[in-house]
Order: C-alpha cells, then sequence, then structure tokens
C-alpha cells in the first residue's frame, strides 16, 4: 500500500460529485432502515418498540437497504481513504482521520448511549405494551452489555485508518499487480463476491452489526474487504466504466435474487438476540450457505450498480445535495435516538403503521437538519465533523472528498 509512485487514473484533486451524493442518500436511508424496523418481521421481536402490525412491503424496503448500505459505506470510505493519503501523506491522513473520527466519537459516543438509556427507561415508564428487550432492561433489571450502537461503523472505520497507517508504508506492490489484474476484467465481477463469502458466513442471518467493543473478525472479511475494494478502486476508476455494460445483467440478478433471499430470510427471535449478546454460534446447514453466497453476490451488485448509477445521474453539482452531504454526518450520528423518541411518543396510538413511519422519517429528518442548522453548520461541532464553514463562504461540493 505504499502510496509513492502509484500510478493512478485519479487526479488527487479531482472532485467527484456522485461519490459524495451516493454517500449522503445512503446516509439518510440509515433513517428509514431504523424507522422500518417496529414494523417489518425481521427484527420486530427484538427491537426497542413493540408494534402490532407488521407489513411486508416494510420488512422488504428493510432487507433490500440492509443488504448493501454498510458495505456502500465502506467501499466509498476505503476510496476516499486512498485519495486522502496520496494528497496529505501519512501523517496528514493521520490528523484528519483522528479529528473526523475518533474525536467524534469520543465526543459523542456516551451522549449517544445515555440518550437511548434514558428513552428505553420512558418507554418502560409510559408505554402500555412493551417490547420484550425494553420489558427485560426495566422490568427484569437486565443490563445490555456495552455496545458501540450504531457508531460501531466509526469504530471499525478508525480500526482500518488503523491499519492504513500501520502498513501505507511497507511495499505491497504485489498487491498493485493483483489488483490491476483484478479491475482489468469486468470478469472479476463473478469471482469478486465470493472473497466476502467467510465474512458474511460468520455475521449471521439475518446480518446483525458488529456493534461489540472487541473487533469481530467477520466484519475485517467483509467490510474490510470492501474497504479494500474501494481503496484499489481509487486507482482504477476506469473499473467502473468497463462493467457499466453490464447493469442490466446484474439488475435481473439482484431481483430474482432478492426474491429468493427474502423468502428464505427467517425473522431474528428475542431468544436468538440475547444469545448472539452472549456469543455467536452458527449451525452449518447448506440451506444455510446458500442463502449467503446469494447475500454475497447481492451486496457486492448492489453497491456496485448504485456507484454506476450514482455516476450517471448523479455526477453533478447541486446545492441541495452538498447541503444534505455536509449534514450527513451529523444526521447518522443523532438520528437513532430521534427515530427512537420519535416511535416512543406514538407508542401508545393506535394508528395506520404507514403514519407512523412517515411521521418517524419526516419527524428525524426536520429535527436533524434544524439542529445541524442552528448547532452544527457554523460551530465548532461542524469544523470537527466536516471542516470549517463561514456563512459567506461558497465551499465547492465536490471538496468534501478532500475533507472526508
Amino acid at each position: 500500500m505504499n502510496s509513492k509512485g502509484l500510478q493512478t487514473k485519479n487526479d488527487v484533486s479531482e472532485r467527484i460529485y456522485y461519490l459524495d451524493n451516493v454517500r449522503a442518500i445512503a446516509m439518510f436511508l440509515g433513517i428509514v432502515l431504523h424507522a422500518s424496523l417496529p414494523y417489518g418481521y425481521t427484527f420486530y421481536d427484538t427491537w426497542f418498540i413493540k408494534n402490532d402490525s407488521q407489513s411486508i412491503t416494510m420488512d422488504v424496503i428493510f432487507t433490500f437497504i440492509h443488504l448493501f448500505r454498510m458495505a456502500l459505506f465502506f467501499l466509498i470510505s476505503g476510496f476516499f481513504a486512498n485519495m486522502l493519503v496520496q494528497k496529505r501523506g501519512v501523517l496528514g491522513f493521520t490528523k484528519n482521520r483522528g479529528i473526523r473520527l475518533l474525536i467524534p466519537f469520543i465526543i459523542f459516543y456516551p451522549i449517544v448511549v445515555t440518550a437511548m438509556t434514558e428513552i428505553i427507561h420512558y418507554s418502560g415508564d409510559h408505554l402500555h405494551d412493551l417490547s420484550k428487550l425494553v420489558a427485560l432492561i426495566t422490568k427484569g433489571g437486565f443490563e445490555l452489555p456495552p455496545r458501540t450502537m450504531h457508531l460501531w461503523f466509526i469504530y471499525h472505520l478508525m480500526a482500518f485508518c488503523i491499519i492504513v497507517i500501520l502498513v501505507c508504508r511497507a511495499d505491497f506492490s504485489w498487491i498493485s499487480k493483483i489488483s490491476s489484474k483484478v479491475f482489468s476484467s469486468s470478469t472479476s465481477l463473478l469471482y469478486l463476491p465470493i472473497l466476502i463469502i467467510p465474512g458474511l458466513y460468520y455475521a449471521g442471518l439475518p446480518q446483525r452489526a458488529p456493534s461489540s467493543f472487541y473487533f469481530e473478525i467477520w466484519s475485517l472479511g467483509y467490510y474490510g474487504l470492501f474497504f479494500l475494494f474501494g481503496w484499489h478502486l481509487f486507482h482504477h476508476s476506469d473499473y467502473l466504466k468497463r462493467i457499466t455494460k453490464h447493469i442490466p445483467l446484474m439488475s435481473v440478478f439482484c431481483l430474482i435474487g432478492f426474491i429468493i433471499f427474502y423468502l428464505k430470510m427467517e425473522p431474528l427471535s428475542f431468544e436468538q438476540l440475547l444469545q448472539d449478546l452472549k456469543i455467536g454460534t452458527i449451525n452449518f446447514s447448506w440451506d444455510y450457505l446458500i442463502r449467503i453466497i446469494i447475500e454475497a453476490y447481492l451486496s457486492f451488485y448492489l453497491v456496485m450498480l448504485s456507484l454506476l448509477l450514482g455516476k450517471q445521474f448523479l455526477d453533478s453539482s447541486h446545492k441541495v445535495f452538498r447541503y444534505l452531504s455536509d449534514a450527513s454526518y451529523w444526521v447518522y450520528i443523532i438520528h437513532l435516538p430521534v427515530v427512537y423518541f420519535i416511535q416512543v411518543l406514538m407508542g401508545n396510538w393506535k394508528i395506520n403503521l404507514w403514519i407512523e413511519f412517515i411521521i418517524a422519517v419526516s419527524g428525524t429528518m426536520i429535527v436533524s437538519l434544524i439542529t445541524y442548522q442552528i448547532a452544527v453548520r457554523y460551530t465548532i461541532i461542524g469544523t470537527i465533523l466536516n471542516g470549517k464553514k463561514t456563512r459567506s463562504a461558497q465551499q465547492h461540493p465536490g471538496k468534501l472528498a478532500e475533507q472526508n
């Protein structure tokens, strides 16, 4: 991963609008993802809010987003990590990641944990019908083991960046030669997903977030590989042009594959959740392996399709996308407690689940964007998250890649 003398198809000062825009959209999909949890079948038995009504459509929305969203984040993060090393060197990269990742995690982790804990106990006191998890915590004295919660993405990204810092000076020219061969042909679409099968195998079905403080090795074999793909994609940006012709085939596979994958999906039971909080156990079966293989190809192709479609339709400067891109990091940090609190406030209501869902999503968006504008964008918090901004400055959209 030695950055010296590397030949790249990307200019490190190049403005990459579509990656910023795709990343921003994926960030906001997190609100949709978490707002849908009480209303689907996959995690309804393990979420903080209990809802008597479930919807297959809601479950499909959740499952679809869950298949590729975080993998997409790590690939884009790997791309920008390489870009940052090329432009600022290892020391500049280290300083930037410390400011953008370590400091926000130190500041906001205790705030998020405190907020979630208070909301859990508030719901225990005010809701008539408690979920199994909240009832166990508030009535049964159960204490959740320490977790990184939804900030696990920052936690893992820090770990991957540390690996980059440690090995960046080493001579990995042989890896560069391999990646050149891999990205020189679209046939890699057939075998690259195979590499992430081992990691996914130990992630379980449905896949849970690696939110423990000890580093779960499977995430290195899954999210770590997407980070590595993104790192090498920086030097082979023509790969996306090369695989563009396969958009129809990948789309057809994703449609058929998703139908098969979803029909084979089994809900996560509360008992299984408690077991997984202690130690993950995987019982081998051929059916399980087949589902994992389908999941591997789905996640990889959906990530590639996100990049390809983003490059085709979102590769331009736009003030709205720029603003949402700037706000997305803040939205990511605070959205889960906000979503959960809004759902708690509606917990005793007897209204249509889609109305509840729309209120949760729109309410979280409004709260997140208002707090970003008032308390973050032009403050020290905004400087830490995205770089300093002044009210009179008109920053160019593509430069977010450089900052982040």
